[in-house]
């Protein structure tokens, strides 16, 4: 397996990269369930593997599909009959404790949960603290501690001075998931282009995390990666990583080293809209949507199916919307935000970021 040496962050530098590849998938292929664009997962062989794929259609924007694997005789006999008995409306309308309640084992329950609320805000947290990290290696493979990533992400610890095993089966769930899940998509998004021509039809298969090392608690233990993943409560020690989105050399979106990744206590990972909205916000500046430097157009209906503020609620959706904008307004991502009015209530959003903290390309 690869080796990497851990790296220490280099306090004087204020900023670091996100390749621009990275940025254009996660907007698009992290889209939430209720979102009318995501299809309900299916089982579909392709060549020798059979794949549980869910398709996110072009709608306005790229189509692509995400997909997992099915790498064992059990998986493969199990999720069929576990599709049969999921609920996708009561998944998409009621959540999926109640959509996939009366899915049997666990396995096939974690699957289906790992794909269907791929990239949520939490796995983005992941995704920047390894970019984070990496900054100091180039496009090489780093280490970090399970503690220092949980302190990371503001999990704080019992009193035995560890963390708590969900958080700890969470966290390492959601690594373990970036690994898994690949995603097929049209090379255009890597090259930054919305062309439809021969070469842009062509497309990429990856996962955007690839977990290349670890290290267990024990080494007596028996610590197996993925069955941790399918059916225990363990997390590794240590994790050696490495983002697997590369771009130009001109095609990196600058964020401040000192970016909130915590999660907020006692919420749920897909209710942080702060970092739904900061990613949609990147891809679009990746896309390079941006104007004068600092001003973006965008639709507000747009916005809201990528944060997932799609109920049935209009005034809780605005209130929400507003809140989050006020929140990367005190954290100086954006300088203002401002609604304007569109043909048929069909609004757009006016955003003014801040080029000072991030957004500038490298």
């Amino acid at each position: 397996m690869t080796q990497a040496v851990p790296v220490p962050l280099d306090a004087t530098q204020s900023s670091f990269p996100v390749e621009g590849h990275l940025l254009r998938l996660v907007a698009r292929a992290g889209i939430p369930l209720r979102n009318p664009d995501l299809r309900p997962p299916l089982v579909r062989p392709d060549g020798e593997e059979t794949y549980l794929e869910m398709r996110v259609e072009s709608g306005e924007e790229v189509g692509l599909v995400r997909r997992m694997a099915m790498d064992s005789v059990e998986v493969r006999q199990q999720i069929p009959l576990a599709l049969e008995k999921m609920d996708w409306t009561g998944c998409v309308h009621k959540g999926l404790a109640q959509g996939l309640a009366a899915v049997d084992g666990r396995v096939e329950e974690r699957w289906l949960n790992a794909l269907m609320t791929f990239l949520n805000p939490r796995q983005l947290a992941i995704l920047l603290y390894c970019a984070r990290l990496g900054s100091r290696v180039g496009q090489g493979p780093v280490s970090f501690d399970s503690d220092d990533l949980l302190v990371a992400l503001g999990y704080t610890r019992t009193r035995d001075g560890g963390f708590a095993s969900k958080i700890r089966s969470q966290v390492h769930r959601d690594l373990v998931t970036l690994h898994r899940v690949e995603l097929v998509y049209p090379r255009s998004i890597a090259l930054g282009k919305t062309g439809t021509d021969a070469a842009n039809r062509k497309v990429e298969v990856r996962s955007l995390l690839k977990i290349v090392d670890f290290v267990p608690e024990r080494s007596d233990s028996g610590f197996d990666l993925f069955r941790a993943a399918d059916l225990s409560y363990e997390m590794a020690e240590r994790y050696t990583v490495e983002l697997s989105c590369h771009g130009a050399a001109r095609d990196r979106i600058l964020f401040p080293q000192k970016i909130d990744l915590s999660q907020r206590l006692g919420g749920n990972a897909k209710n942080d809209y702060r970092m739904r909205l900061l990613m949609y916000l990147a891809s679009r500046v990746a896309w390079g949507t941006i104007s004068d430097g600092q001003y973006m157009i965008l639709s507000k209906q747009g916005l809201f199916n990528s944060l997932d503020l799609l109920g049935s609620n209009s005034s809780r959706n605005n209130q929400i919307f507003w809140r989050t904008i006020e929140l990367l307004k005190q954290e100086k991502f954006l300088i203002s935000a401002q609604e304007l009015p569109g043909k048929s209530k069909l609004n757009s959003v006016q955003f003014q970021i801040n080029p000072e903290v991030w957004g500038t390309i490298v």
